[in-house]
């Protein structure tokens, strides 16, 4: 434990207390799926709360983060929702104020280390999963993990300068012992180390212990606690499925004790006493239920899927019934969780069917709850190692004719239920307008992380302002107004996760599809008023937030993902250099969105651009683009949310069949592959002369020249976007594609007056392009910052490329 500590003054009686704990990116970070990433914040968070329940005990004056233990569910204490640092204000002399410090970081890694885990090896060894020679490096690798870190500053004399001095002086402090920090030295040995952490030992006695206990998944072994499992199975059932629910046991982990304990800590320790949450093997609406990165990817295919069941009972409902049947008997065979996780859009989902088809409800519940790797196609995995077989014990199908019955049935059904859903799509009256639902293939999975901008300059002038009470405020309305705000769009109307909530950040996922509409909930989250009540005293400051969006194939390892995306955040996106819209003189940082995809092939594509841009609304005339732009410039531009202006770009690509228009996803890909050559002889150029890379004048749009790109991209739009005669009739009958053109002020076509209808249409894409290419972007040279439109193409270009992949759900 660090700790340091100003000079007092005799007659002090206030002093101001800081703690940090760490490391926690890293242990947060290294995971292999979603829970794991949910388990590491929930166990930080549950340690800052031990640390604060003992502060509220002894009467000191919490300053941030904001707890309040009375107002806490069951489903509120479940997220992750405290920081790893706290400040608080005590009354007393110095040495009380050190005592106290101490006994804080004390109460935090006991919680650590006592409740979490030495219960989670007790309830181990006690069923005879590990062996005590088995956790021979627990200890050490427990104490080890974490380290807290104190500061102590006296409050000198009254009034809000006295106070900001002191967090001055706390936040000083603690970052030289940050700086100074030593870890307690820890002297491992040659055994194999945790495949999540690399860092430590993997549980298993000396030797190649740990590939006795875990297996070895290249030679098709099961180690020693897979059969243990089986041991368990019938003796204490709920232990085992917490643990078959949590841990690999095909030899594809070895964990050490620190991960082991994130993994299992959440089950084994909130489940005990009188206030401890229902365990989630009993309870299907437990908060302890976390669902997969796949269950959150199918979710809004779940709903399309359910909406056709309701629409087609006769030709879905049997079908689907055979493959939920199915599904649950491979289990039972295989020992494979079957998922059955809630998701707040559930209910919604529930409620629209019961309304309409009361006797489907419980069919579709189950849909709902089953794990999103059933829906990939079991058909197209015949390999010995199926990825089904993976959910479970690893068990051989030649060893278990059983299962090798029950896969061979769930193939069938599956089928079954494909062909007759595709038959029921295709001759479909299209004003039901539901959507398709794509069987087999698996829709990416969307990771964001919101973080507010420049909350430590805020804070300092709140605490300038009014002191300690105004900090406080602060804390209060992002734990009360804004996180409760941004979880409720992210969870109900995107569909999605949240995985952390607290302080001033947010980690959710969210269906691919729907990762834009979340960008535009969260921004707006972030920046809602703080309007006349409580918070009054803050409405002179403004809230703004930078937003990094990951898009994965969620079937991939997720670490890396994890680790791009908190990259982005801190590196382009707020470092994101633009004009500044109130003074051009000035260059302007953060409160930026940056997208990025993360396909299979690794080809990464990236765009950055201000989360909220000049977009004029669109001119509703019938002109050559020249006269478009002089008429433009007349019109005064409001600003959006760039996901706004995103958006409709996006779904140009996945507006649905007999409809009546048709978008090729080539428009955006040829556009930016057009210009692909002059973007590589700005960088040639920048090489040989080592100045700022440049485009051509007249390729973007400037004052009343619309530009070549701009001219190139209507060319393209007149090949790529057809439009059917015939079809188009019925696009009324498109409430989808409806609302897409009214989002774009292009009306509905007019008779046979096809020609004006897409002439216009090209026009909306091009305005939308346009904005994206005027948003603004500066690049630094030889310490200089310069405006320049090279990179503006850069960020067009980067996100163009992006939402085709969010518009088409491929991940590829």
């Amino acid at each position: 434990m660090n700790h340091s500590n100003a000079s007092p003054l005799n007659n002090t009686t206030r002093y101001l207390i800081g703690l940090t704990v760490a490391p926690v990116q890293d242990f947060i970070r290294e995971a292999r799926k979603a829970q794991d990433i949910w388990s590491g914040s929930l166990t930080l968070s549950l340690m800052m709360r031990a640390g604060l329940l003992l502060l509220r005990k002894r009467d000191a004056e919490v300053i941030s983060p904001y707890f309040h233990e009375e107002d806490e569910t069951p489903n509120e204490r479940a997220r992750p929702k405290l920081t790893n640092e706290l400040k608080a204000v005590v009354h007393g002399d110095e040495h009380q104020a050190r005592e106290l410090a101490k006994e804080v970081c004390d109460a935090i890694l006991k919680y650590w280390r006592k409740e979490m885990a030495a219960e989670t090896r007790n309830q181990l060894i006690k069923a005879e999963i590990l062996k005590e020679s088995e956790c021979e490096l627990w200890d050490k690798q427990i104490d080890a993990q974490f380290q807290a870190t104190w500061a102590v500053a006296p409050i000198v004399g009254e009034g809000f300068k006295a106070e900001r001095e002191a967090i001055v002086q706390v936040q000083r402090l603690l970052g030289a012992a940050k700086l100074a920090n030593r870890f307690e030295s820890y002297l491992g040995d040659s055994r194999l180390k945790c495949s999540l952490s690399g860092q430590w030992e993997a549980l298993g006695e000396p030797g190649d212990g740990p590939q006795r206990l875990w297996g070895h998944p290249g030679r098709r072994e099961r180690g020693e606690l897979a059969h243990r499992m089986h041991r368990l199975k019938f003796a204490k059932r709920e232990l085992y499925w917490n643990l078959l629910s949590r841990l690999e046991f095909d030899g594809r982990e070895k964990l050490c004790s620190s991960f082991v304990v994130k993994r299992l800590a959440p089950v084994l320790v909130l489940t005990r006493g009188e206030e401890g949450f229902p365990n989630p093997k009993d309870d299907l609406k437990s908060p302890l239920r976390f669902p997969s990165t796949l269950s959150v990817a199918w979710v809004e295919q779940k709903q399309r899927l359910a909406r056709w069941v309701v629409q087609f009972p006769g030709e879905l409902k049997e079908p689907l019934q055979n493959v939920l049947d199915a599904i649950e008997a491979y289990c039972n065979a295989s020992d494979a969780p079957q998922g059955r996780h809630w998701l707040p859009c559930h209910d919604e989902i529930l409620k629209e069917v019961k309304e309409n088809s009361p006797d489907l409800h419980p069919t579709i519940e189950k849909l709902l709850r089953i794990e999103g790797t059933f829906l990939n196609d079991p058909a197209g995995q015949d390999r010995d190692d199926i990825r089904l077989d993976q959910m479970g014990l690893q068990l051989n199908r030649q060893d278990n004719p059983e299962l090798k019955d029950k896969l061979k049935g769930l193939k069938n059904s599956f089928h079954e239920l494909k062909c007759a859903l595709d038959k029921v799509q295709n001759r479909a009256n299209p004003e039901l307008a539901i959507g398709e639902v794509r069987l087999g293939r698996t829709p990416p999975l969307a990771l964001i992380r919101a973080d507010a901008d420049r909350l430590g300059e805020l804070q300092d002038k709140l605490v300038k302002e009014g002191g300690f009470e105004r900090v406080r405020l602060l804390s209060k309305f992002l734990a009360t107004k804004v996180m409760p705000k941004a979880c409720d769009a992210v969870e109900r109307d995107c569909m999605g996760k949240v995985i952390f909530a607290g302080g001033d950040e947010l980690v959710a996922m969210v269906p691919a599809r729907l990762a834009l509409k979340a960008v535009e909930a969260i921004a707006s989250a972030y920046e809602m008023s703080f309007g006349n009540g409580e918070f009054q005293d803050l409405k002179s400051h403004c809230i703004t937030a930078s937003i990094a969006v990951s898009v994965i194939d969620p079937t991939g390892p997720l670490r890396a993902a994890i680790e791009h995306v908190s990259e982005l955040l801190d590196g382009p996106t707020k470092n994101h250099a633009r004009p500044n819209p109130l003074d051009s003189t000035k260059i302007k940082t953060r409160h930026a969105l940056g997208l990025t995809i993360i396909p299979g092939s690794g080809n990464v594509r990236q765009g950055v651009i201000g989360l909220t841009i000049p977009c004029p609304e669109q001119p509703k005339i019938k002109s050559d683009c020249k006269q478009h732009t002089e008429q433009a410039k007349q019109i005064k531009a409001t600003w959006r949310v760039v996901a706004d202006v995103l958006e409709p770009l996006a779904d140009a690509l996945s507006l649905p069949e007999g409809c009546g228009i048709e978008i090729s996803p080539k428009i955006y890909r040829q556009w930016v592959a057009e210009f692909d050559e002059l973007q590589r002889e700005a960088n040639l150029e920048t090489e040989a002369n080592d100045r700022c890379p440049s485009l051509p004048e007249n390729l973007l749009p400037k004052g009343d020249d619309p530009g070549v790109a701009l001219g190139e991209f209507a060319r393209m739009a007149e090949r790529h976007i057809q439009i059917n005669a015939i079809e188009i009739k019925n696009l009324i009958k498109f409430q989808v594609v409806t609302k897409w053109l009214e989002h774009l002020s292009v009306t509905l076509p007019n008779g046979s007056d096809l020609d004006s209808f897409k002439n216009n249409l090209i026009r909306a894409l091009t305005w939308r392009l346009r904005a994206l290419l005027e948003a603004g972007s500066v690049v630094k040279k030889n310490g200089e910052s310069q405006p320049s439109r090279w990179a503006e193409w850069e960020q067009t270009r980067g996100l163009l490329l992006s939402i085709v992949s969010l518009a088409t759900r491929e991940s590829r």
